[in-house]
């Protein structure tokens, strides 16, 4: 995800919400994971997130609110 998307205006992006839904159990093997940003504003970003197997199954989904703050100085 995007986190660096405000790292040059001396901010940075801390997690507020994590809702993750799994479909199906994953043991073994790797697992690909896109996002999406479904909002990225001033104050706020909000991603969707799909984690999917080797064969293309959805194993979950998510959606993460991160809240842009002010960076350490």
């Amino acid at each position: 995800m995007k986190v660096e998307a405000v790292k040059d205006s001396g901010r940075q992006a801390v997690g507020v919400t994590n809702i993750t839904d799994f479909v199906r159990p994953h043991r073994n093997g790797r697992l690909q994971v896109e996002a999406q940003a479904i909002h990225q504003g001033r104050t706020q970003q909000l991603w969707r997130v799909d984690f999917t197997d080797e064969s293309g199954r959805l194993i979950a989904h998510g959606e993460l609110r991160l809240q842009n703050v002010a960076g350490k100085s």
